[in-house]
């Protein structure tokens, strides 16, 4: 098959990789621009753009997609197929209409539920049990079209974000080709989303990564795991952002947000929790125990 690949972050390199590796054509890449950051303004491609030219694949990457050059692009190079993977901009119904048999898309999560930019996050923020990967037939609508496949994955009370992502990344691979065989044999059958049940998983807010010791251990720990290992959860200590990377619920009661022995166990709403790894503002990750060997903490001192 003729494809036309979409994607931006490291999740959608598996599934690159895989189509690369396959005896299918990819045409073009289409990712987000480079973007300048740090004090040299250095222009920054996304991991695909790198795949791209390293495999000499032609790369595209455009601010916003068009009517009249990328949908009349694809058309012209009679594209079979258009897959995408976390892409980052919105697909035009032109462009969706443009390939041979449409668009179809990688979703991390067990649609309808976790529509949206960051079903990850959400699932485990939520404390969800389960999740997963949806190929889906792209349609106008915000990850609503018919379900061409599904896969699930367990979320353990240890999951974090960065170990889940790269899980459901290589799920997403595995699922795409059987797809892709489906569609070579004549077999695809899709079918539609229980709109009602459907969920949305809202872009994340930079405000959401700090911890309020008001809530709940268990909340707390779901927000740690979801935000590891970037942006990471944080709290203020001594003045400083001290990022938590992992820990544990402790199963006493204590006053919020205090520092109550020298393993470092801070109260919360309900129960209490631990910090296992952390990263002290420009310091590096360390475990607790290094951590402790290196400040002074003040028992009975309330964390901000």
């Amino acid at each position: 098959m003729k494809i036309v690949f979409m994607g931006t972050p490291s999740f959608a390199l598996p599934a690159l990789n895989a189509l690369v590796l396959s005896n299918n054509t990819i045409c073009s890449i289409y990712t987000q621009a480079p973007k300048k950051s740090g004090r040299g303004k250095k222009i920054n491609k996304s991991v695909v753009h790198n795949f791209a030219d390293k495999n000499n694949i032609d790369v595209k990457t455009p601010k916003k997609l068009t009517d009249d050059i990328d949908a009349t692009y694809i058309k012209e190079i009679h594209a079979d197929l258009c897959v995408v993977a976390a892409y980052g901009l919105i697909l035009p119904e032109s462009f969706l209409n443009a390939p041979q048999f449409g668009c179809i898309n990688i979703h991390a999560s067990l649609l309808p539920r976790w529509r949206g930019a960051a079903p990850i996050q959400r699932a485990i923020l939520a404390g969800d049990k389960e999740t997963g990967i949806t190929i889906m037939k792209m349609n106008k609508d915000l990850d609503a079209g018919n379900i061409l496949s599904q896969s699930k994955i367990q979320i353990t009370s240890k999951t974090n974000f960065s170990e889940l992502e790269e899980k459901l990344s290589l799920l997403g691979a595995k699922e795409l080709m059987k797809t892709l065989h489906q569609f070579q044999q004549k077999k695809i059958i899709g079918f539609s989303q229980e709109h009602n049940l459907a969920t949305y998983a809202n872009k994340l807010n930079k405000k959401e990564s700090k911890i309020n010791w008001s809530n709940s251990a268990k909340f707390i720990d779901s927000q740690v795991r979801a935000f590891s290992l970037n942006p990471g959860a944080w709290t203020l200590f001594k003045n400083k952002r001290l990022k938590i990377i992992s820990g544990s619920i402790i199963n006493e009661t204590n006053p919020e947000g205090v520092i109550v022995d020298d393993l470092f166990t801070i109260g919360c709403s309900e129960l209490s929790y631990r910090p296992e790894i952390v990263q002290l503002e420009g310091k590096k990750t360390m475990k607790i125990i290094e951590f402790l060997r290196g400040v002074k903490i003040d028992i009975n001192s309330k964390l901000e």
